[in-house]
């Protein structure tokens, strides 16, 4: 009996304990069970429970050790960080290193991240960079670790030139100034910063100071350890250093790289280039005796570009009035000119022409030099070398010696003072001619790249500042057609990454050019989508009233874009039954189309007026949800989900379509177009990409998820719906009110 009293003791207490840790368990600790057998399972649904997890570590306020546990944790349940870090984007931008423990946790989690997926990681990772660099440590072993981490940033980093640099920097001087011998990684460590900046496109005057302060770094470590291979690729950043740099800062960097290679016995092609380019350095300052002193002693080792090098010292000489010397090298350079094969050749010797004519109009015998200088001209006319030179390929040696304009201004000079006025004339709006010429080329060669990068990066990329720029390069622009489909292309880039203020810095430096109706129309349909997202009514009415005095000499397509952007507004500013009743018209064009009728791409005209007007039918899709009328719309959403649309546009369509799937009584098929539209979240290609089509889709699963009793999930899908539709500026929206207003 007493046995029996004494086992029913053990069992009440154990019974107590278990209710006390369960009292007390944490509703994410709770989860955190559910996650592991989710994934041990490989549950269809275990994503989405390993961020419904990560979302209650963030309700609960957990602190940045707990997420970096919380990041470990999840890493050995899947085996690889890489599978953890996209779903753990939420809770990078709330970690923190503030001692060495920290530091001691993160770089267990760096040290199995091969690869980031975009900015929203790029940003903390950047931040988290510079405060490990904050950290102060005593032994080496920490300070190894130290190192680790912020050069392991840099190449996760190495996607992103903005955040590179800095962090190449912190990377180039914690390890100079370390008493430790330096990573076993330190030649990949250098040829990737240099990568940084000779790879940049376009090309920036940027980053000075923080090109200076790496290579100054790089060298100590060269200087340190007579490791000569972290600087084979260091000729490559010399035109970087003469274009961002001052030219005492680029001699004094110039003349550390020649002695550094020296010292080290870097090889002798390496080195005769560092010396060419110190040459160089001193023609740009002016002093042509130790530019032709360095000059002369990177010749043994010149292996390529041989008549550059000719041309340069000809003009050192020059300079210095050693007139024998540099005629005797001029003509040299116009007699190998035929047998060269070196790109711009021919440039080369019409500047050899130049020089030698240059010198004659020094000595007044312009007779004698103007044969010279016609023939130079004739010769830069029939090739276009030299302005591929100037703004392209090799614009920093061009100044060196005389170009195309250099030659015409001096034979116009000579021209008159030989008397010949008309011919001077001539010659000095020929002059006139190329340097507008060559400034719209430019104009056009850059906005171009900086148009390229944006499509390429979807607008990520760009800044404020950025756009300003733009429009300033864009307004010098004489043809105002160019200046509009420049500028139009690049906001709309801008939009789609829903960077509205910058686009519509592009969009009002268009208004006023003159343009066709179709364009016309389209400037002010995005300038009224961005006055509608930012709440200005004021700005809508009128815009609108513009857009209907468009609309009169319009085409059918222009007129059914005007009605679009209408349906849009009025589904933005809540009132769905007129949304309703506008977005008629569109989904009848719709069906009056012939689904065989093939067009010149051989695409349906049925399929194309899906993809050329989707906004408007999906908008006619939303406005029916709204209203409860499930059925119709699921008609619409299938037909906009079997066409090859915009990712944002799928991801709506298959969250609504999802709801009205629910709403209808088809669980099943609601859930697979529920996995459908999650699916298509985690592939996007931009994953900090955010607009009013991602908000309704992340709020339509907040109302499906609390339908099916999924009440964490819910929140979250609610709350990450409230941080895209605020990034989207629509906060003024019926969609925005909805969200906060849902419960």
């Amino acid at each position: 009996m007493k046995l029996k009293l004494i086992s029913l003791f053990f069992v009440a207490l154990s019974l107590s304990t278990e209710l006390r840790v369960c009292c007390f368990e944490s509703p994410s600790s709770a989860l955190r069970a559910k996650v592991k057998a989710s994934i041990e399972h490989s549950d269809d649904d275990s994503v989405e429970t390993v961020r419904d997890y990560l979302y209650l570590l963030d309700e609960e306020k957990a602190s940045p050790k707990a997420k970096m546990q919380a990041i470990l944790d999840l890493a050995s349940f899947y085996k690889s960080v890489n599978d953890v870090l996209p779903m753990t984007v939420p809770i990078w931008a709330d970690l923190t290193v503030s001692d060495a423990s920290d530091m001691l946790m993160l770089e267990q989690i760096l040290s199995r991240v091969s690869t980031v997926g975009g900015v929203q990681e790029e940003l903390p990772l950047a931040r988290l960079a510079e405060e490990v660099d904050k950290i102060e440590v005593t032994d080496n072993e920490r300070l190894k670790i130290k190192i680790s981490i912020i050069s392991r940033i840099l190449f996760l980093l190495q996607g992103n030139y903005a955040y590179s640099k800095k962090i190449a920097d912190i990377t180039l001087r914690q390890i100079a100034q370390a008493t430790i011998e330096p990573p076993n990684n330190i030649d990949t460590v250098s040829f990737h910063i240099i990568a940084l900046y000779y790879l940049e496109s376009p090309r920036s005057t940027r980053n000075g100071a923080l090109l200076a302060s790496s290579l100054r770094n790089l060298l100590r470590i060269s200087d340190r350890t007579g490791n000569s291979n972290t600087l084979p690729l260091a000729e490559n950043l010399f035109p970087e250093l003469a274009r961002r740099c001052d030219v005492a800062t680029t001699i004094e960097l110039q003349k550390a790289l020649v002695e550094t290679a020296v010292k080290i016995k870097l090889n002798d092609s390496l080195l005769g280039t560092l010396q060419w380019q110190l040459g160089y350095a001193y023609m740009l300052a002016g002093d042509y005796a130790k530019a032709e002193s360095a000059l002369r002693q990177s010749a043994p080792n010149i292996q390529s570009m041989k008549l550059m090098w000719k041309l340069q010292l000809a003009e050192c000489l020059r300079r210095q009035r050693k007139t024998e010397e540099y005629d005797k090298l001029a003509e040299e350079i116009e007699k190998e000119v035929p047998e060269s094969r070196e790109k711009y050749a021919f440039d080369f010797a019409a500047g050899a022409q130049a020089i030698r004519a240059l010198n004659l109009v020094d000595r007044g015998n312009f007779e004698a030099a103007l044969p010279l200088l016609k023939s130079s001209s004739e010769i830069y006319s029939k090739t276009t070398g030299s302005r591929d030179l100037a703004y392209f390929n090799l614009p920093l040696y061009t100044i060196t010696f005389p170009d195309e304009i250099a030659v015409l201004t001096a034979e116009a000079a000579v021209n008159r003072k030989l008397g010949r006025v008309a011919e001077a004339e001539r010659l000095e709006k020929s002059v006139e001619a190329i340097q507008s010429s060559n400034e719209q080329d430019a104009l056009t060669a850059q906005t171009a790249s900086l148009l390229n990068i944006a499509q390429r990066d979807g607008g990520i990329g760009v800044q404020p500042e950025d756009a300003k720029s733009f429009v300033a390069l864009c307004s010098k622009m004489k043809l105002p057609e160019t200046r509009v489909a420049t500028l139009l292309d690049y906001a709309e880039v801008l939009i789609s990454n829903n960077d509205l203020l910058s686009a519509k810095l592009c969009l009002d430096a268009i208004v006023d050019n003159q343009m066709s109706d179709a364009i016309k129309s389209k400037v002010i349909r995005d300038l009224l989508l961005i006055a509608e997202c930012q709440g200005d009514l004021k700005s809508t009415e009128q815009l609108l009233s513009k857009l209907e005095s468009t609309s009169t000499n319009s085409s059918d397509d222009d007129r059914l874009k005007n009605l679009e952007s209408l349906v849009h507004r009025n589904l933005l500013l809540g009132d769905y039954e007129k949304a309703e009743m506008q977005s008629r018209q569109i989904e009848e064009k719709l069906l009056s189309l012939d689904d065989k009728e093939l067009d010149k791409t051989e695409q349906t005209v049925q399929g194309k007026f899906v993809i050329d007007y989707q906004m408007g039918l999906l908008d006619r899709a939303r406005a029916l949800v709204q209203l409860k009328s499930f059925a119709p719309a699921m008609i619409l959403l299938r037909a906009l989900l079997v066409r090859n649309l915009d990712q944002q546009t799928l991801i709506d369509a298959s969250t609504l379509l999802a709801r009205c799937y629910k709403e209808s009584g088809h669980p099943g098929l609601a859930k697979t177009c529920e996995q459908n539209a999650v699916i298509l979240f985690d592939n996007m290609y931009r994953p900090g990409t955010t607009s009013y089509m991602l908000a309704d889709a992340k709020f339509q699963l907040a109302i499906l998820a609390a339908e099916n009793g999924n009440l964490v999930r819910s929140r979250r899908y609610r709350a990450e719906a409230l941080k895209v539709a605020a990034k989207a500026h629509v906060e003024n929206t019926a969609l925005y009110k909805q969200i906060v207003d849902y419960r």
